[in-house]
């Protein structure tokens, strides 16, 4: 990958959208894919491990939160906790009792246990944290390092508003040998194109078959 850091990876933008009147606007670009690459992705790379000890019913969010796995409650043996709905968890009675949680919901920025604990508890929490995003001080992260053509893709992608005539067409092909690659079309669709090429349907404009 011709792509390691920051850095490279900023040129190796400039060098697939070959406009030079884009320069400052390719941070904001990078910003934005890792943005909704935050929103979509979820793998196995992605997950991290927090504990917290609870005396009462709520344990917030580790700071870098995205999205719960699990949770179990510590001991022997560990105790998996079931995920209810807000509105079935406080519906079905246990908010009012006390004693082992056994459920778990998520309000605002917080688990909230049931029953309420009747001593203190330690809990293990799985789940899948946001990578710090590359920027000038940061020069990489999990998607640069693990997801690099998707990272490529989704900063395109951001950059096609400013590709009007015919637009910026970003795709990700495979080659013979199993490899991917990410790329891109820009305008109307070439003349001498068949409809059998398999570029053609990256096209919206141009010939088009009778």
């Amino acid at each position: 990958m011709a792509f390691t850091n920051y850095t490279s990876f900023v040129t190796t933008v400039e060098n697939y959208l070959a406009r030079t009147d884009l320069t400052s606007q390719i941070p904001d670009f990078i910003q934005m894919a890792q943005f909704r690459m935050t929103r979509d992705l979820r793998t196995e790379r992605m997950l991290k491990v927090a504990t917290a000890d609870t005396t009462d019913s709520t344990v917030g969010f580790p700071t870098d939160f995205l999205e719960v796995r699990e949770i179990h409650m510590l001991g022997n043996p560990p105790v998996l906790l079931e995920f209810q709905s807000p509105d079935l968890f406080f519906r079905d009675g246990q908010t009012t009792l006390s004693g082992r949680p056994h459920y778990f919901t998520m309000l605002a920025t917080e688990f909230k246990f049931a029953p309420g604990p009747d001593t203190s508890y330690t809990v293990q929490i799985l789940y899948y944290a946001q990578p710090t995003f590359i920027s000038s001080s940061t020069a990489s992260n999990l998607f640069l390092a693990y997801y690099p053509d998707a990272l490529l893709y989704a900063t395109l992608a951001e950059a096609e508003p400013y590709f009007p005539k015919g637009g910026l067409r970003i795709f990700i092909a495979r080659t013979k040998s199993g490899e991917y690659y990410a790329g891109f079309t820009q305008g109307d669709r070439p003349k001498n194109m068949q409809p059998n090429d398999p570029n053609w349907d990256l096209f919206s404009q141009g010939n088009r078959p009778p």
